[in-house]
C-alpha cells in the first residue's frame, strides 16, 4: 500500500509547510520508501519538494518531476498541495516517485495497483501517447490524458488516486470499485483528503468533533460508515466506486457512482450443461485474475488460511508457475492446540 493526501487551500488559511508535513507524518507507515511533495499557487507557480524518507537517488535523479528542495525549506504560502508516501511495488526505481506528471500539466498521487497495465500501456502506445516510466501510475496519467474521467472504466486493478488538471482547474479523485484502497475527505474552509482519517486529524484546521448519528449507528447497530460519513464530523468517505470533482474555480463538489455490478435475480430450472459452463467460465477468470495479480518488480506471497478459497489461489498460483520454486507462503499458529 502507499498513502496519499492532498489540500487546496480556498479560504486564505494559514496552511504552511508544517502542516503539510503533519498529514504526512500521519500516513508514513502506509508507505517507508520514499516521500513527496507537490505544491503550487494559483499563478501555477510550482516546486517538487521532498522529506526525510526520500531517497537519495530520487533527489538526485533527473526525472521532470523529481523534488527540489526539502519540504521544511519551503516558506511561501501554495494553494495545493499533494503529498505522496510510496511503498515500491512496481517500477521500484526512481521514476516510481510521486507525484509524478509527466507534462507539468497533470500531476498524480496514487496507491493501488492497476493489473492490466501492461496492456493499456502497449494500447496508448499505439495512439500517440509517450511513456518516460515503467510504472503503473504513468498509465494512470496517459489513461486520464486520452479518456478524461472515464478512464476508470478501462482499469483492472485496486486504486485511490487524485489527479490534478492545471488546465481544467479542477482535482479529480477516484476509488477502485470494491473499495479496496480506502480514501477520505474533509471540505470546510479547505478541501483536503488523505488514505486514513489520522492523516486529516493532524491538520490543525480540521474539527476534532464526533458525528453522534454514526456513533449511535456503530455503538447500537454495529454498522460503520453505511453511507459516506465517518465518525468524525465533516469527515467523509469517498465510497466504493465512485469518482469525485473539485471544481477550482467555483470550489463545487461533485460526486459520481462511475461502476454499478451487474447481477442476475432470475429463476430458471438447473441446467447440468450450463452448471458447467458456469464452473469453467468461473475457473477462467480466477486464474486470469490470479495470474495478472502475480506481475510484480519484488517478491510475492500468499497469506495461507486453511480455507478453500486462499487454498485454492495457492495451488492456482503454482499451476501457473509450473516450476520448482515454492511459493512463498505465511499463515499463523496457536500454541493452544484446541484453538489452532
Amino acid at each position: 500500500m502507499c498513502g496519499i493526501g492532498g489540500i487546496i487551500n480556498y479560504n486564505s488559511l494559514s496552511i504552511n509547510q508544517e502542516a503539510i508535513h503533519h498529514l504526512s507524518v500521519a500516513i508514513k507507515h502506509r508507505g517507508p520508501d520514499d516521500e513527496g511533495y507537490f505544491l503550487i499557487n494559483e499563478t501555477d507557480n510550482f516546486v517538487t519538494a521532498y522529506g526525510d524518507s526520500t531517497p537519495e537517488n530520487v533527489r538526485k535523479s533527473n526525472l521532470p518531476f523529481a523534488p527540489k528542495k526539502h519540504i521544511k525549506e519551503i516558506n511561501e504560502p501554495f494553494d495545493i498541495t499533494l503529498i505522496h508516501r510510496r511503498l515500491a511495488i512496481i517500477d521500484t526505481t526512481a521514476s516510481g516517485h510521486q507525484p509524478m506528471s509527466n507534462n507539468q500539466r497533470l500531476w498524480i498521487t496514487y496507491n493501488g495497483e492497476l493489473y492490466n497495465y501492461i496492456e493499456l500501456r502497449e494500447y496508448l502506445q499505439k495512439l500517440g501517447h509517450h511513456f518516460m516510466t515503467n510504472s503503473d501510475t504513468e498509465v494512470i496519467l496517459n489513461s486520464y490524458k486520452e479518456w478524461g474521467t472515464k478512464c476508470v472504466s478501462k482499469f483492472n486493478g485496486m486504486w485511490a488516486f487524485a489527479i490534478y488538471d492545471a488546465n481544467k482547474k479542477q482535482l479529480f479523485l477516484s476509488r477502485d470499485r470494491t473499495g479496496v484502497k480506502p480514501l477520505y475527505y474533509y471540505n470546510q474552509n479547505a478541501f483536503c483528503f488523505s488514505s486514513e482519517i489520522k492523516g486529516l486529524l493532524a491538520l490543525p484546521f480540521v474539527k476534532k468533533e464526533l458525528n453522534t448519528s454514526t456513533a449511535y449507528d456503530f455503538l447500537v447497530f454495529n454498522e460503520l460508515e453505511k453511507d459516506n460519513e465517518s465518525l468524525i464530523k465533516g469527515i467523509f468517505e469517498l465510497k466504493p466506486a465512485h469518482n469525485l470533482l473539485f471544481d477550482l474555480k467555483t470550489k463545487i463538489l461533485k460526486t459520481h457512482r462511475y461502476y454499478t455490478p451487474y447481477y442476475n435475480n432470475s429463476d430458471e430450472p438447473f441446467d447440468s450443461k450450463k452448471a458447467k459452463e458456469y464452473s469453467e467460465a468461473i475457473k477462467e477468470l480466477v486464474f486470469d485474475a490470479v495470474r495478472l495479480r502475480l506481475r510484480s518488480d519484488v517478491a510475492y506471497g500468499s497469506c495461507l488460511s486453511g480455507g478453500i478459497d486462499s487454498s485454492s489461489i495457492v495451488s492456482i498460483i503454482n499451476t501457473i508457475r509450473n516450476d520448482n520454486n515454492p511459493t512463498n507462503l505465511y499463515t499463523s499458529c496457536f500454541t493452544e492446540k484446541n484453538f489452532d
